[in-house]
């Protein structure tokens, strides 16, 4: 699965790379003011901390990446990490992108509930003391409550998830690094993967920018639907196995 990732710029992400790429992942949730934040963690964290200026806003994304790395990568058997390295003039510039795949069995085992052992989720509330009231209040209420972003998927997962595929539940690009086609190299790589072993790909996304770049890559959209705020529309995307695959860089 990673045969060509030295000519593409991806390499494996390794323990060494945690606290870049949590860094990586919370700047990319975060955004920027000439780049929106990820849409679904928007929605999660709330009116309250819409400003992406507000360091309390960074530190309870730091929170989550953290949450989401322990549970995708870390206690994943069936994780594909990859990261990406910028650099100019053959100088390292550090760790510009994080792309997590995985392969499920789906139906059953798409579970609404995150898959983190206790103790880590302790470990990382001690790092980050102030993100722990507010992801154990409102933002807990709109991610896991009856309308909340994780139910819904939840549902949905049932549905369309159901067969083995791969999943893509992290795509990140450091704001820095952004359209210098880093997401395409990466998705490039889970879809010469998952078309290696005959799987399709599933993946959730907010927002119809990011639904155009995924479908450069043959991912066609199978739901969509609004969150209680209704602003924030949520898509469900699907990209069928292909025999051969031809991407041009």
């Amino acid at each position: 699965a990673c045969a060509g990732l030295g000519r593409a710029g991806l390499r494996w992400l390794k323990p060494r790379d945690w606290d870049e790429a949590l860094e990586v992942c919370a700047q990319a949730m975060n955004g920027t003011e000439h780049c929106e934040g990820d849409p679904m963690l928007n929605f999660v964290l709330g009116p309250k901390m819409s400003n992406y200026q507000d360091p309390r806003r960074l530190e309870v994304l730091r929170f989550l990446a953290a949450l989401i790395l322990e549970e995708d990568w870390r206690w994943s058997r069936q994780s594909l990490p990859l990261a990406m390295e910028a650099s100019l003039d053959g100088s390292n510039l550090g760790l510009a992108a994080v792309c997590l795949a995985r392969r499920s069995n789906g139906g059953a085992s798409s579970s609404c509930l995150p898959c983190v052992p206790w103790f880590c989720c302790r470990k990382w509330s001690r790092r980050f003391p102030g993100a722990k009231a507010h992801v154990m209040g409102e933002a807990a209420a709109r991610m896991m409550g009856p309308d909340g972003l994780e139910m819904q998927l939840h549902e949905r997962r049932l549905i369309y998830a159901a067969e083995p595929h791969f999943s893509i539940p992290l795509m990140m690009v450091n704001p820095t690094f952004q359209g210098r086609g880093l997401c395409s190299k990466a998705m490039r790589a889970v879809c010469h993967a998952a078309d290696r072993e005959g799987l399709p790909c599933f993946l959730e996304t907010g927002g119809l920018r990011n639904v155009a770049i995924y479908r450069r890559f043959g991912f066609e959209v199978l739901d969509q639907f609004m969150l209680s705020d209704n602003c924030t529309e949520i898509f469900i995307l699907r990209r069928p196995c292909f025999k051969r695959i031809a991407w041009s860089d």
